[in-house]
């Protein structure tokens, strides 16, 4: 089957939706880009040889915690730094909380719940400044997570009315192609912007208040990555499909095959 101008949305869409799709479910489970793909994560500023007053390397295990904790679209996930033969602090992710779509980590309620009997987050001098900082950015954290879902299925359904497009030809399919791509631009758009103000600024704000109690927060450099791929991919398909709705060349339908001419009749 020769594809034509109609392969070009629909390719493009069905590669955002993918992409689309893993920064969605990163994280929902334990192996699911659980150490790859985070907005960011917050953990201790050195990983390894922090001697603290209880008297380890690393204070984490003995206090109950964890090293680091990944925070992902619909959940996060938790772990512990471990040396890798290079000599580098590599993650070793041990689990992930349930995924929801209203999804906000609230750090003072995780600390809480797994730190050992007799310590509690005064011990470690925990900042409220940082129990402030995500308060702020709770609603929009929800907001985003219903954005990313918005903008996946809208981007889903693009790709189902692509395939009909390239299949039928018809110019209904390209519209439909056309408005759903537009639909999945705008909200994976706006949640890719959100996801980056956490990641660039939020960090910011958790490393300032956070250094006074070996505290930091790194970016996730492979989420932006993959979410602003997946929204550049859209524009290039609705670019295409606008070219083919504008000029009224959606892909033509194969025409009927001839029908074998009959033989005359004998008399």
């Amino acid at each position: 089957m020769q594809l034509g101008p109609s392969a070009i949305p629909a390719v493009c869409t069905f590669i955002a939706f993918i992409l689309g799709m893993l920064c969605l479910f990163a994280g929902s489970q334990k192996g699911i880009l659980d150490g790859s793909a985070d907005i960011l994560t917050i953990g201790q500023a050195s990983s390894y040889g922090a001697v603290s007053s209880y008297g380890a390397s690393d204070p984490a295990p003995e206090l109950g915690i964890y090293d680091f904790y990944a925070i992902h679209v619909m959940s996060y996930c938790e772990g512990y730094f471990k040396i890798s033969d290079t000599g580098a602090a590599i993650r070793n992710v041990t689990g992930c909380s349930n995924r929801t779509v209203l999804f906000n980590f609230d750090p003072t309620d995780v600390l809480s719940g797994e730190l050992n009997d007799g310590v509690n987050l005064s011990d470690i001098n925990w900042s409220d400044a940082i129990d402030d900082d995500f308060e702020v950015l709770s609603t929009t954290t929800k907001a985003m997570a219903i954005l990313y879902c918005i903008g996946t299925g809208a981007t889903g359904l693009a790709v189902v009315a692509g395939a009909w497009l390239v299949f039928t030809g018809g110019r209904t399919q390209a519209i439909a192609e056309l408005l759903l791509s537009m639909l999945g631009f705008i909200a994976l758009g706006t949640s890719s912007a959100i996801a980056t103000v956490m990641a660039m600024k939020f960090v910011d704000l958790i490393n300032r208040h956070g250094k006074a109690i070996d505290v930091s927060a790194t970016r996730g450099d492979k989420f932006l990555g993959m979410t602003w791929a997946a929204v550049g991919l859209l524009l290039v398909a609705i670019l295409s499909s606008l070219l083919m709705v504008l000029g009224g060349r959606p892909a033509a339908a194969p025409p009927p095959a001839d029908e074998p001419a009959k033989e005359p009749a004998e008399e």
